[in-house]
């Protein structure tokens, strides 16, 4: 039974409501289907058009993409994804002979190819179509040609600022200026929304306007760029004070990747900008910088209590000059190892900011005491089972299968191997 047109209207907008997977994966099946019956001609039809559409859209406004919602800090999230498309839907309709063009040239596109000149066409045109409906749209629609230009060179630029990568920024700006007078914030915004580190557009405005003081970026167009990488840093900073180590090492590896990211942020700052301890951002990002010393020294001071609890020890009789002896009474408790386990992660895997976050000290006192305990509570195991002493080796093995965790966050993956070995030829 054949489609009529009210129902072929009704799966058009069931297509268009559907996400981009669900339309790619109804093309791949009718493409099957249709041969077979003839009567899904229509459906595939429609499929097939939404699924080019879809194609054509992300690729004209490639540029934009990434700044659709949600975004995650600093990012800024300036478009709903909807709005392209109602940008693509006047384009189609206002000029369908352009849209058909840019379709074909989205599906002729391979992994390498450098963009064609219908895209840049196709975005000026829909910001003609555009216009007044959307303002901030149709002035990212015009800066479009731009930001295509840049998005392949971002990494080489953030990787590398040499003289010739200055000047090529320099350019990007003013042709992003002679475009919109005006268009500096947004320029910068859809910039920064385009990197893997927001944080290091600062490199970038830097090279741009010639190393400016913190004093006049934060009184300039840009303020509220650095305003939200500072916002970033401070949210960074009271999570890793409301650090909450049940989490084990999931949760202290989400506590590294941020302090990572705040001591990165700190440091784009003090490198690219030529920063006032008096300053308005001079001061913020002085007692930031403390404050991310002092929290983790803080987090590193309960981190040797942590492993003490899910390695507890008791007294040998009435020998107080010998150390503590494992306390095997119960096996491995999950929560207390899973807690030390945390910290353990959080101390490991922010190894390498130690250095310019300021707690370089404070964390090799705490690997030094914790290589201590573990040495020495991994051979008094191993000496209860080859002395075969006590009730329950396998007891003792969990125990020292926790130890081999613990020594892959303190001392790396070839102690934990060692401690492996010598329990399994025990």
């Amino acid at each position: 039974m054949s489609l009529n047109e009210a129902k072929i209207a009704l799966v058009a907008q069931i297509f268009a409501a559907a996400p981009n997977a669900a339309v790619d994966r109804l093309e791949a099946l009718l493409s099957a289907a249709h041969t077979a019956d003839p009567t899904l001609e229509p459906v595939y039809t429609l499929a097939t058009r939404e699924a080019d559409a879809r194609r054509a859209l992300a690729a004209v406004f490639a540029p934009l993409l990434s700044m659709t919602g949600p975004v995650v800090a600093p990012k800024r999230s300036v478009l709903a994804m909807r709005q392209l498309r109602d940008a693509w839907n006047r384009l189609s309709a206002g000029d369908p002979g352009l849209a058909e063009c840019a379709t074909f040239a989205a599906r002729a596109m391979r992994p390498g190819d450098d963009p064609p000149h219908e895209f840049d066409l196709a975005c000026r045109r829909a910001a003609e179509l555009v216009g007044e409906h959307d303002p901030e749209l149709t002035r990212l629609l015009r800066l479009t040609p731009v930001l295509r230009a840049v998005q392949p060179r971002l990494a080489g630029w953030v990787r590398a600022v040499t003289g010739e990568t200055v000047a090529a920024i320099r350019l990007a700006f003013k042709d992003a200026i002679d475009t919109d007078e005006n268009a500096g914030p947004l320029f910068w915004d859809a910039v920064m929304s385009m990197l893997d580190e927001p944080w290091r557009v600062l490199r970038l405005i830097s090279a741009a306007t010639d190393r400016p003081s913190d004093r006049f970026l934060a009184a300039s167009e840009l303020a509220p760029i650095g305003e939200r990488i500072i916002s970033d840093l401070d949210e960074r900073l009271n999570s890793l004070k409301r650090f909450d180590p049940t989490g084990g090492a999931e949760a202290g590896a989400a506590a590294a990747a941020s302090l990572m990211i705040s001591v990165h942020a700190v440091d784009e700052f003090e490198q690219w900008l030529a920063m006032k301890k008096d300053g308005p951002w001079g001061m913020r990002i002085v007692a930031a910088k403390a404050a991310l010393a002092g929290v983790m020294e803080s987090r590193l001071r309960e981190t040797e209590p942590a492993v003490a609890a899910a390695l507890p020890t008791q007294a040998r009789g009435m020998i107080k000059a010998v150390r503590p002896a494992p306390k095997l009474a119960d096996p491995p408790e999950p929560v207390l190892v899973a807690r030390a386990d945390a910290f353990l992660t959080l101390l490991h895997d922010g190894r390498v900011a130690a250095n310019t976050g300021g707690f370089a000290a404070a964390r090799a006192r705490t690997v030094e005491a914790l290589e201590k305990r573990l040495d020495q509570y991994s051979e008094d195991l191993l000496d209860l089972l080859h002395r075969k002493e006590f009730d329950d080796l396998d007891r003792v093995r969990a125990y020292l299968e926790v130890v081999a965790v613990f020594y892959q966050r303190v001392k790396g993956a070839e102690a934990a191997q060692i401690v492996r070995r010598r329990a399994a030829a025990a």
